[in-house]
C-alpha cells in the first residue's frame, strides 16, 4: 500500500505491510467517496436518521482502519460540517454524542491543520454547551439530562476546538464570562469551568496580548486565594497547566512560583492532614505536567523551587511511610513521562505551525542532568514502596533514556541485592519490573539515538547473564507473582538480542575489544542457561494442579487457583517462545529434544499442566515447524496408533497417556506450516481413528486439532518475529551479532514475512473438510430426515467436529449472504434518501479467494442444516441444552468469524499494549521500537480488519438464523438463553436494521398469555435489557411509541427477579440521556457546508436534493409529533386503567414524566393524570405526580414582560436616586474590579433607597440575579419590568388554555385542597422527614403562573399549620410560605402587600414557636425564599427577622435558632447585604458574652459565615467601612480579654519553668486537653526540619514573632498592641492581606539571619522559615497558676464575673476562629493568637477545653497549609 505522494494527512503505516496491500489503495478510495457523497447527501436531505448516523459511523470506521487518509480540503470539510450539525438544536443525545467523539478525533492531531487553516466560532459551542451542561430547564427537571459520558465528550470536544478559536474571542468571553465571577455564588463554578475549556491558550506570540494577558493576573490571584477543597481550584488548576505547556517561554512565571509551589506542595495533603478520600488533592498529572512545563528558565527559581519540593517529598516516599497521600505521591512519579515528551518536542519535532519554544528556555544537556539527579534518590527509595513499583518502574523506563548512567547502575545494584536475598523475598518482587523495563539501555550499553550514539554504560551488556542466572530460582511453582514477574523480565531481555554462542571469535584471531571478549565468552554459557530455564518451566508444570494451596500471590491480583495456574503456565510459555525464536539453529534444536525428551517421559494432566506444555511446544513450532513436526510427531503418531490398537476406542474413561500424545498432537497443528504437507497421510489416519472416540476429553482435544489444522492452513499469519531481519544461522565470524543487542527500527523499514497459503496447503484443507465435515453432516442430515437415530453423546461428537472445522475453515468460507440475494430495506422497515452501502474489508490474498470459491456455499448449506437440526431438537429432544448450545455457537461462527474470533483480538491486544508498555521510548517516540514488537503492531492491524464487521449485507440466510436466535433467547432453560443473548448483540452490530425485525417476536412475549410461562418472559426483559436494544428503544419515538407500551403493561411475574429486571430497565431507559428531536429544522449554514462537500465529490443534483429535503424535513417531523402524541395518550391511557398494577403505574408514570417536553406541550390527559395524582393513596406515584405537575406548570407558564438594558442603561437608572457620578462600563479587571463598587451599590440593601410605596415600587427596577455586577456586566441584560408595567401575567389569567384552567380547578377545590393538605403533612418516616424541595417547586410554580389565586383557599390551612406543634404539620406550612415568598417577584405591589400584612403576623408567631423539630425546615423555608431573590424586593423579610432577634422567646434554643434563620437570609443575599452585615454586626456585639452556649456558638458562626467572609483577599472593598472588618471586631472584644492575658502573663512569669512543667504534666494527665496545643509545636517543629517554604504563606513575620513570644511565655499586652497597630492594615485601608513583596520586606524586623541549623533547602525568606515554636514542654507550660491564686480569685465577685464575661467573650472567638472563615495567621488575629496559644480549658469547664482545642488546631493546620484550614475542620 503506497503512503505517499498522495497528499494525505494521515496514512495508517501499518497496513503498508500487508499481504494484500496492493487491494487496500482501491478500497479505500472507493470507501471515502462512498462517505463524502452520501454524508454530504443526508445533510442535504435532511436526513438525520438513518442517512446521516449510518454515513457517520461510516467515517469513524474508516479513520480507525485508515487513520486521516484524505486531503487536507477534505479534512477541513468533515470538521466544518460536524461542527456545524453539531451546535444545531434539534439533534438528539447520542447523536450529539457521536458527532463530538468523531471531531475530537478528526482534530487530536494538531499539526496536521492550522489556525490558518480552519477558524471556528465559539459561540454555536457556547450555546450548545449552556444548552446541554448549564441549562436551568434540566435543572429543574424539565429537561432530559444528558448522561456523564455525553457531557464529557462535550468538553472534550470544546477543549479540541478552541485551538481554532479567533484571536478576538477571548475578549469576547471575558465579556460573556466573566459578569458570573461571584465567589460567593455557584455560578462561579459554571463560570471557571468555562473558562477553562473555551479560552484560547495556544494562540501566536504575536496575538498574546489578545489572549492569556487579557486575563492571566486576574485567574491566577483568585486561584491562589481559594481552597483547594473547592471545585473552581480545579477548573483552574487545569487552565493554567495547559496554558503553562503551550506557553513554555512566553511567560514570566518568576513572581508566582513561591505561591505556585506552596500550593503544590499542599496539594498532596500530606500527614498529618492527609484525606482518607484524598479530598482537596490536586491531580498529580496536572502538578506534573505543570511543573515540566515551568522548567528550563535561566534565572533558575523554578528549578530551584522543584529541587526544594522534591527534597522535601523525598523521606514520604520511603516504604515505612504508609497512607492514602501514598497514591498521590506514587502517581506523580509521572514527572519524567511529561519530560521527555517536552524533550521530544523541543528536539525531535518536526518543525510546523505551532509555536517554537524559544532557545533561551529549551532545555539544555545540563537541566537534563540535574532533573535525573534530583529524582534519583526518590528511584531508589520508590522502588521497594509496599504499594508496588510499577509507577517506579515507569519513571524508570523514560529516566534511563535519558541518563542511563544514572540509573542502570543503581538497578543492578538493587538487583543483585535482592535476588541474593533469602529473608525480605519482596525486594525481588519490586525489583523485576524495574529490571525489565531498562533491559534494552542495559544491552545497548546506554546508547540512544538521540542523547548520544556512544555507550554511556559500556559495562551494562556484561550484567545480562549474571542477572538472568540470578532470575532462575524466581520460577517457582510455590510462588505465582515470583514466577510471573520472572517469566516477564526474561521475555524482554529475549526479544531484544541474538541467543548465538559467539565464542569461536575467540579463536578467530580477529581483534576484540576486552568488553567484546567478555561478551563472547559470556556466550558459551547460552545452552546451560536456555536448558536451566525449560527445567525449571517443567519442573512447575508438574506442580500445577497438585499443589494449589501453596500458591503465593503477592502481587494484589485476586484469582482463583485455576486462573493462577493457567496464567502462569501461559506466561512461561509466551517466554520461552521470545528465547526460542532468538535461538540460533543449534541452539533451538538443543532446546526441542530437552522438550521432546520430557514429553516421552512424562504424562501430564491435560486441563492445566498438558496445556501450558502444549503451548510451548505450539511457541517452538512458530519458530521452526519442520524440525519439531520432524522430532515430535512420529513419535507421537505411532504412540497414538498403538493406545488406540490395544486400548477400548467405545470406553467413556479417559486414557491419559492418549490425552497426553493427542494435546502435543493438537499442538504440532495449531503452529503448523507447509511441513504438514509431509505428513498428510498420517494426519488422516490419526483424524480418523481419534475423532470418533466416545470420550469426551478425547475428541474434544481430537476436534481442537482439526480445527488448529485448518486454522494454520488456511489464515495469514508472521512467520518470524525475531529482532532483526535476518535469521540466526550465520556464523559468528561471518556476522557480527553483537551489534544486534537491543537494536531497533522504524516502521517503514519494517520487513514481515507472512504465511499466505499455497494452492497445496489449500487443497489439504478441502481434502481435511471433505474427510471429515462433509460425513458428519451428512449424518445429521440423516437424522433430520428421520433415516436414522443418534443419542445425545455421538449427537455432541457430531456438532462438536462440525463446529471444530467450521472454525478453522473460516478463512476460506465466504460470508454467508455472498451470492445471496439482499432482503429488501423496507421488509426491515429501512427508509433512506440516500443509498445505505454495506461495506466489506478486505482480509484475503488472491489463492484464499479461489479456495473460497471452491466452498461458496459451504456457510449457508450448514445454516440450512443446523435450522432443520434445531427444529427436529425442539420438537424431539427438548431438554438436550448442550446440543442447542453448541448449535448457537455455530450460528455465531457462521455469522461472525472471518478466521479470528473476538476474543483472540482482545488477547492480542492485551499482549501488544503489555508489550508496548516496556519497550516504549519517549524520548525517540515510535521511530526506533524493536522489531517483534512493530510486527506484533502489524499482524494486529490485519486481525481488526478481520473483527470489524460493519453494515454487512443482509440476505434471507441471515434472516433465518436471526430468527433462530431470538427464539433460543426466549427458552425456558437459563443456559440456553444465555448463550444465544450473548451471540445477539454482534448480530445486531453487523447486520443493520435486524432489531427492528427481531423486535416483534419479543415483544409478543411480553403480552398477556395463557401460555406465557416466566422463563420466555425473563428471556425477552433481557433482551430488551442488551445494549443495542436499549439505545433502539430511546432512538426515537416511533419506536418508543412500538415497545414502551407493552413493556409497561406486561403482565409481569410475581417473582422479585422479573420486577427487579422491568426496574433496570425503565432506570436504563430514563439515564441514557437520549433526547430525540420532534423538529428537525436544519439552518441553512448546514446546507451551504454539505453543499460545499457534494461539490468537491462532484455530486449531481445538488438543487434537487435540497428541495426535496425540505418536504422530507416536513414530514419527519410531523411523523414524529405523532408518534409523541401517539406514545403519550398510550401510557396515559394505562395509567386510567382502574385496574393498573401498581408497578405499572409506577413505572408508567415515571416513563410519561421523563417523556414531558420543553418545546412541545403535554396532552390535556396526561396533565389530568398527574392533577389526579398529586392526591393519589400511593404514596411513591404521589410523590411522583407532585415533581411533574412541578415541571408542567413550568412548562405552561405564561413569558413575564422583561424589559433589555445596556450596562450603562441599567446603571444609569439604578444610580439615579443615588446622584453619584456613572462609570464607564468595561470589564476589565484594572479599571473594573470585583467586588463592591459605586456602580454596583444600587442593588444592595440600604433601607434609604428601598421601595415602600405604590409608585416607587412600580418604578424600582429589580436585579434577582444574584451574580450580576459584582465582577461586571453583561453586554445587555433581560431583566423582570417592573410590577407596575408586568401586563402579560395578570392579562394571561382571563386567556387560560385547557390545561391551566383543570388545574387551576383543581385547587380551587375545598375538597382537592383538604386532600392534598392532609396528604402534604403527613408523616412518612419518622424523624428524617425534611423539607421537601418538590412540593416547594410545586407551590413556587403555582403562585407564579396563577399570581395570588390560591391565597385565599390555602390561608385556613396555612394558619392552621403553623402554629401547630407536630413538625409535619409546620414542614408543610413552610413548603407554602416559601413558594409564595420565592414567586411573589412576579405579583403586584398590592398583591405583596396583601401577603405581607398576613404574613408577618403569622411569622411573628412561629418564631416565637420555633421548635427543635421545626427549626430546620424554617431555615430552608427562609433559604428557599430569599434565595436569587433582590433584598429590595423582600426588604419586610429581613426587618422581621431583625426585629425578632434575641428577645428570649423559647430560651436560648429559640434565640439561636432566630439567629440562624437570620444568618440564611443574610449568606443568601451575597454580597449585596452590606447595611445587613453592619446591623448584624452590632446585634452580635451587644451578645458576644452571652452566658448561654449555644447562643456563643451560633454568634460565632454568624461572624464568621455571613458577617466576616467579605474580609478577604478575593473580595474588592472600594470604600472603607461597605462591610464588617475582622480587625474592626477584635479591636472591640480585646478590652474584655484583658483579663485573660494579665493572667497568663502572670501566671507563666511567677512559676519557674520546670515547676510549669510538671503542672502542666499533671494537667494533661488530668484532662488531655492540651493536645492541639501540642499539635502546633509539634507541626512548626516539623516544618523547621522539612523545610517547607512560607514565601506566600499568608503569614505576616509579625504574626510568626508573636507565635514565638507566646509560646516562650514573654507575651505583655504592650507587645500586643504594638503588633496589632503595625500589622493590622498595611495594604489598604479595607483591610486587605499582605502582598508577598510588602511580606517580604517587612520580615527583616523580626530576624537578621537564620539560625544555623536550618536546612539550606530551606525558604526563599530564611528569616520567617526560622520563626518556630519551642519545644512541646514550653509550649504546653502555659496557663499554669497557683492554686492559692486561684482561690484568692474566686473569693472577689468583681474579679470573677470580669473574668466569666472575659472566658465567655474568648470561647465565642475561639468558636471563629474554630469555624474556618477568617485566616488565622492573619496580622488582625495577632491580639489573640497568645490566648489560643496558652489557654488549655479546665476541668470545670468543658466547654473551654474543646472551643480551645479546636481553634489551636485551625492554627496548626494553618502553619502547614496557611490559609486554607476550613475544610479539615469540617
Amino acid at each position: 500500500m503506497e503512503t505517499k505522494g498522495h497528499g494525505f494527512q494521515k496514512v495508517n503505516p501499518y497496513s503498508q505491510h500487508l499481504p494484500y496491500a496492493e487491494y487496500l489503495d482501491a478500497e479505500a478510495d472507493q470507501m471515502l467517496e462512498d462517505i463524502v457523497v452520501n454524508l454530504s447527501s443526508a445533510v442535504l436531505y435532511r436526513e438525520i436518521r438513518p442517512g446521516f448516523v449510518y454515513w457517520l459511523t461510516k467515517l469513524d470506521y474508516y479513520i480507525r482502519l485508515y487513520d486521516q487518509r484524505f486531503t487536507k480540503e477534505q479534512h477541513i470539510q468533515f470538521v466544518k460540517l460536524l461542527y456545524t450539525l453539531l451546535t444545531e438544536h434539534y439533534l438528539s443525545y447520542n447523536v450529539i454524542e457521536v458527532c463530538c467523539r468523531l471531531l475530537s478525533d478528526l482534530l487530536r492531531k494538531v499539526k496536521r491543520l492550522s489556525r490558518d487553516d480552519l477558524q471556528l466560532d465559539w459561540r454555536p459551542l457556547y450555546q450548545l454547551v449552556s444548552r446541554m451542561c448549564f441549562c436551568k430547564k434540566s435543572r429543574a427537571g424539565a429537561l432530559h439530562v444528558p448522561t456523564s459520558k455525553t457531557v464529557n465528550r462535550i468538553w472534550g470536544c470544546v477543549r479540541r476546538c478552541r485551538i481554532y478559536f479567533s484571536a478576538a474571542s477571548t475578549q469576547e468571553m471575558l465579556d460573556e464570562f466573566r459578569p458570573l465571577l461571584c465567589p460567593s455564588d455557584v455560578v462561579c463554578n459554571d463560570a471557571l469551568l468555562l473558562f477553562s475549556n473555551f479560552l484560547p491558550i495556544l494562540l501566536p506570540p504575536e496575538e498574546h496580548d489578545k489572549g492569556f494577558k487579557l486575563w492571566f493576573d486576574e485567574l491566577m490571584e483568585l486561584w491562589l486565594n481559594i481552597s483547594q477543597y473547592d471545585m473552581r481550584s480545579s477548573s483552574l488548576m487545569h487552565l493554567f497547566t495547559n496554558l503553562s505547556e503551550v506557553s513554555v517561554g512566553y511567560i514570566d512565571w518568576t513572581p508566582w512560583i513561591p505561591r505556585l509551589f506552596n500550593v503544590f506542595l499542599r496539594g498532596f495533603r500530606l500527614p498529618p492532614f492527609s484525606q482518607r478520600n484524598n479530598q482537596g488533592c490536586i491531580s498529580p498529572d496536572l502538578l506534573a505536567r505543570f511543573i515540566i512545563s515551568l522548567l528550563g528558565d535561566k534565572n533558575r527559581v523554578a528549578t530551584d523551587h522543584f529541587k526544594k519540593l522534591m527534597l522535601t517529598l523525598e523521606n514520604f516516599y520511603h516504604p515505612s511511610n504508609t497512607g492514602s497521600f501514598q497514591v498521590q505521591l506514587q502517581r506523580f512519579l509521572c514527572l519524567a513521562k511529561y519530560f521527555c515528551i517536552r524533550f521530544h518536542k523541543e528536539r525531535l519535532t518536526s518543525p510546523s505551525w505551532l509555536p517554537t519554544i524559544p532557545e533561551s528556555h529549551r532545555i539544555t544537556d545540563e537541566d537534563v542532568t540535574e532533573f535525573c539527579m534530583v529524582l534519583r534518590p526518590i528511584v531508589e527509595v520508590s522502588m521497594f514502596s509496599r504499594y508496588g513499583s510499577v509507577e517506579t518502574a515507569k519513571l524508570l523506563r523514560d529516566l534511563v533514556m535519558l541518563r542511563p548512567e544514572l540509573f542502570i547502575p543503581v538497578v543492578i545494584e538493587k538487583s543483585y541485592a535482592a535476588l541474593e536475598t533469602l529473608n525480605e523475598p519482596h525486594q525481588i518482587l519490586n525489583v523485576m519490573p524495574c529490571l525489565g523495563v531498562v533491559a534494552r539501555a542495559l544491552l545497548t550499553g546506554g546508547k540512544t539515538p538521540v542523547i548520544s550514539s556512544e555507550m554511556r554504560y559500556p559495562e551494562g551488556p556484561s550484567h545480562l547473564l549474571p542477572v538472568l542466572r540470578l532470575l532462575l530460582p524466581g520460577i517457582d511453582p510455590n510462588d505465582f507473582s515470583k514466577t510471573v514477574l520472572t517469566a516477564t523480565v526474561i521475555s524482554a531481555f529475549a526479544s531484544l538480542l541474538p541467543i548465538v554462542d559467539c565464542t569461536e571469535l575467540l579463536h578467530s584471531g580477529r581483534e576484540l575489544t576486552e568488553s567484546q571478549r567478555e561478551l563472547c565468552e559470556a556466550s558459551g554459557q547460552w545452552e546451560d542457561f536456555l536448558l536451566q530455564v525449560l527445567d525449571r518451566c517443567f519442573c512447575v508444570f508438574e506442580q500445577l494442579s497438585l499443589t494449589p494451596d501453596l500458591m503465593n500471590n503477592r502481587s494484589g491480583i485476586h484469582l482463583d487457583d485455576s486462573s493462577q495456574e493457567s496464567l502462569m503456565g501461559a506466561k512461561l510459555s509466551t517466554s520461552m517462545l521470545h528465547l526460542l525464536q532468538q535461538c540460533s539453529p543449534a541452539l533451538f534444536e538443543v532446546a526441542v529434544k530437552r522438550m521432546f525428551s520430557f514429553a516421552t517421559s512424562h504424562v501430564l494432566e491435560y486441563k492445566m499442566a498438558g496445556s501450558a506444555f502444549a503451548d510451548m511446544l505450539e511457541n517452538a513450532c512458530q519458530v521452526d515447524a519442520g524440525l519439531v513436526w520432524k522430532i515430535f510427531f512420529p513419535h507421537c503418531y505411532q504412540a497414538i496408533l498403538q493406545l488406540v490398537t490395544d486400548g477400548d476406542v467405545d470406553s467413556d474413561k479417559p486414557d491419559h497417556r492418549l490425552i497426553w500424545n493427542i494435546q502435543l498432537v493438537n499442538a504440532l497443528g495449531n503452529g503448523v506450516d507447509s511441513c504438514a504437507l509431509l505428513y498428510k497421510d498420517e494426519i488422516i489416519t490419526l483424524c480418523r481413528h481419534i475423532l470418533h472416540m466416545k470420550n469426551k476429553e478425547t475428541y474434544s482435544l481430537a476436534s481442537d486439532l482439526l480445527a488448529g489444522l485448518l486454522m494454520a492452513l488456511t489464515t495469514l499469519f508472521c512467520v518470524e518475529k525475531r529482532s532483526t531481519e535476518e535469521d540466526f544461522s550465520a556464523s559468528p565470524l561471518e556476522r557480527d551479532y553483537l551489534k544486534d543487542w537491543g537494536s531497533g527500527m522504524h516502521v517503514d523499514d519494517l520487513n514481515v514475512k507472512w504465511h499466505i497459503p499455497n494452492s497445496e496447503e489449500l487443497d489439504f484443507a478441502g481434502v481435511l473438510l471433505e474427510e471429515f465435515l462433509d460425513p458428519e453432516l451428512v449424518k445429521l442430515q440423516e437424522l433430520v430426515d428421520g433415516k436414522c437415530e443418534m443419542d445425545k453423546d455421538e449427537l455432541h461428537l457430531r456438532l462438536y467436529i462440525v463446529n471444530a472445522c467450521l472454525e478453522g475453515a473460516a478463512a476460506i468460507l465466504p460470508d454467508l449472504g455472498n451470492g445471496q440475494p439482499l432482503v429488501d430495506p423496507a421488509l426491515l422497515q429501512i427508509s433512506s434518501s440516500v443509498q445505505l452501502k454495506p461495506q466489506v474489508f478486505r482480509t484475503t490474498c488472491r489463492s484464499q479467494d479461489e479456495a473460497a470459491a471452491r466452498h461458496a456455499s459451504r456457510r449457508v448449506d450448514s445454516a440450512n442444516l443446523f435450522h432443520r437440526l434445531l427444529d427436529h431438537i425442539w420438537e424431539a429432544r427438548e431438554d438436550d441444552t448442550v446440543a442447542m448450545s453448541m448449535i448457537i455457537g455455530c450460528y455465531s461462527i457462521l455469522i461472525t468469524d472471518q478466521g479470528c474470533p473476538r476474543e483472540k483480538l482482545d488477547a492480542r491486544q492485551l499482549y501488544n499494549d503489555s508489550r508496548s508498555t516496556i519497550f516504549f521510548d519517549r524520548v525517540t517516540g515510535k521511530k526506533n521500537r524493536p522489531r517483534p514488537v512493530l510486527i506484533d503492531r502489524v499482524e494486529l492491524q490485519h486481525l481488526k480488519r478481520l473483527t470489524t464487521l460493519f453494515t454487512l449485507p443482509v440476505t434471507e440466510a441471515h434472516i433465518a438464523i436471526l430468527d433462530r436466535i431470538v427464539k433460543l433467547s426466549l427458552s425456558r432453560y437459563t443456559t440456553v438463553r444465555i448463550a444465544a443473548q450473548m451471540v445477539l448483540p454482534q448480530f445486531t452490530y453487523q447486520y443493520y436494521g435486524c432489531i427492528r425485525h427481531s423486535l416483534p417476536t419479543v415483544l409478543e412475549c411480553l403480552k398477556q398469555s395463557d401460555s406465557l410461562i416466566h422463563e420466555q418472559l425473563k428471556g425477552a426483559l433481557f433482551i430488551l435489557h442488551l445494549d443495542p436494544f436499549l439505545r433502539f428503544m430511546s432512538g426515537r419515538y416511533s419506536d418508543m411509541l412500538m415497545i414502551l407500551p407493552v413493556l409497561l403493561q406486561a403482565d409481569h411475574s410475581d417473582k422479585p427477579s422479573i420486577a427487579q429486571l422491568v426496574k433496570i430497565i425503565i432506570r436504563l431507559l430514563l439515564v441514557q440521556g437520549n433526547y430525540p428531536s420532534l423538529h428537525e429544522n436544519m439552518s441553512e449554514k448546514c446546507i451551504a457546508v454539505a453543499r460545499t462537500l457534494a461539490e468537491s465529490a462532484h455530486v449531481a443534483g445538488i438543487d434537487d436534493m435540497v428541495a426535496k429535503g425540505q418536504s422530507l424535513e416536513l414530514k419527519t417531523s410531523r411523523r414524529n409529533v405523532e408518534a409523541y402524541d401517539g406514545l403519550i395518550m398510550s401510557l396515559v391511557k394505562i395509567l386510567q386503567d382502574e385496574k393498573v398494577r401498581l408497578t405499572h403505574l409506577q413505572f408508567c408514570g415515571g416513563v410519561l414524566s421523563a417523556l414531558i417536553r420543553h418545546d412541545y406541550p403535554l396532552p390535556l390527559p396526561a396533565i389530568k393524570v398527574y392533577v389526579d395524582g398529586v392526591v393519589h393513596d400511593v404514596l411513591l406515584f404521589r410523590r411522583l405526580s407532585w415533581t411533574t405537575l412541578a415541571i408542567i406548570l413550568r412548562q405552561l407558564r405564561a413569558p413575564c414582560d422583561k424589559i433589555t438594558f445596556t450596562a450603562a442603561e441599567l446603571i444609569a437608572g439604578g444610580k439615579k436616586s443615588c446622584e453619584e457620578q456613572q462609570p464607564a462600563p468595561s470589564n476589565n479587571r484594572e479599571n473594573f474590579p470585583a467586588g463592591l463598587r459605586s456602580d454596583n451599590r444600587w442593588i444592595s440593601y440600604d433601607p434609604d433607597n428601598i421601595p415602600r410605596d405604590k409608585e416607587s415600587w412600580n418604578a424600582c427596577q429589580f436585579v434577582h440575579k444574584p451574580h450580576w455586577g459584582y465582577a461586571g456586566w453583561p453586554r445587555t441584560l433581560r431583566l423582570l419590568a417592573p410590577s407596575g408595567e408586568q401586563k402579560n401575567l395578570a392579562k394571561h389569567l382571563t386567556e387560560l388554555s385547557e390545561s391551566e384552567v383543570l388545574i387551576k380547578d383543581a385547587f380551587l377545590s375545598e375538597e382537592f385542597v383538604s386532600k392534598l393538605i392532609g396528604f402534604f403533612s403527613l408523616e412518612v418516616h419518622k424523624g428524617r422527614d425534611t423539607f421537601d424541595q418538590g412540593r416547594f417547586q410545586l407551590y413556587k410554580s403555582l403562585f407564579r403562573n396563577y399570581l395570588d389565586t390560591f391565597v385565599d383557599i390555602l390561608r385556613p390551612h396555612v394558619e392552621r399549620l403553623a402554629v401547630d406543634p407536630l413538625e409535619n404539620n409546620q414542614r408543610c406550612a413552610a413548603e407554602i410560605i416559601a413558594g409564595m415568598l420565592a414567586s411573589c417577584r412576579h405579583w403586584s405591589y398590592d398583591m405583596i402587600e396583601a401577603l405581607k400584612e398576613w404574613l408577618v403576623p403569622l411569622l411573628k408567631k412561629v418564631l416565637q414557636k420555633v421548635s427543635v423539630d421545626s427549626s430546620r425546615d424554617w431555615s430552608m423555608c427562609i433559604a428557599s425564599a430569599v434565595g436569587d431573590r433582590d433584598p429590595r424586593s423582600l426588604y419586610w423579610l429581613y426587618e422581621l427577622l431583625f426585629s425578632c432577634q434575641m428577645t428570649t422567646l423559647g430560651g436560648s434554643f429559640g434565640d439561636g435558632s432566630r439567629l440562624h434563620f437570620l444568618e440564611r437570609c443574610i449568606a443568601e443575599t451575597e454580597w449585596k447585604a452590606p447595611y445587613l452585615l453592619h446591623r448584624m454586626n452590632k446585634l452580635l456585639k451587644e451578645h458576644f458574652s452571652n452566658p448561654y452556649q449555644m447562643i456563643r456558638r451560633s454568634v460565632a458562626s454568624v461572624l464568621g459565615s455571613s458577617i466576616l467572609r467579605y474580609d478577604n483577599r478575593v473580595i474588592h472593598l472600594e470604600f472603607p467601612g461597605q462591610v464588617p472588618l475582622c480587625k474592626d471586631f477584635l479591636a472591640h472584644v480585646m478590652p474584655s480579654l484583658e483579663v485573660l492575658l494579665s493572667e497568663d502573663t502572670d501566671s507563666v512569669s511567677n512559676t519557674p519553668p520546670r515547676a510549669a512543667a510538671d503542672s502542666t504534666q499533671v494537667q494533661i494527665e488530668k484532662d488531655g486537653t492540651t493536645h492541639a496545643t501540642i499539635d502546633v509545636a509539634k507541626l512548626t517543629a516539623m516544618l523547621r526540619e522539612s523545610g517547607v517554604s512560607f514565601s506566600d504563606s499568608n503569614m505576616p513575620p509579625e504574626v510568626l514573632a508573636l507565635l514565638q513570644q507566646a509560646a516562650s511565655g514573654t507575651t505583655d499586652m504592650t507587645t500586643v498592641a504594638a503588633v496589632a497597630d503595625s500589622s493590622s492594615v498595611s495594604s489598604s485601608d479595607a483591610g486587605v492581606r499582605h502582598e508577598p513583596a510588602a511580606a517580604a520586606d517587612q520580615s527583616s524586623t523580626v530576624s537578621d539571619s537564620p539560625p544555623s541549623s536550618l536546612p539550606s533547602h530551606a525558604v526563599d525568606e530564611p528569616d520567617r522559615a526560622a520563626v518556630r515554636l519551642p519545644d512541646i514542654e514550653r509550649v504546653t507550660s502555659m496557663d499554669t497558676s497557683d492554686n492559692d491564686e486561684e482561690e484568692e480569685e474566686e473569693n472577689n465577685d468583681d474579679s470573677k464575673e470580669q473574668r466569666a464575661v472575659a472566658t465567655r467573650t474568648f470561647k465565642t472567638v475561639c468558636s471563629w476562629v474554630s469555624s474556618g472563615y477568617s485566616d488565622v495567621l492573619s496580622p488582625i488575629f495577632a491580639p489573640v493568637l497568645p490566648l489560643i496559644c496558652s489557654q488549655q480549658g479546665k476541668e470545670h469547664d468543658p466547654e473551654l477545653a474543646q472551643v480551645v482545642s479546636q481553634a489551636q488546631r485551625a492554627m496548626a493546620f494553618s502553619l502547614l497549609y496557611p490559609g486554607d484550614f476550613r475544610p479539615f475542620l469540617d
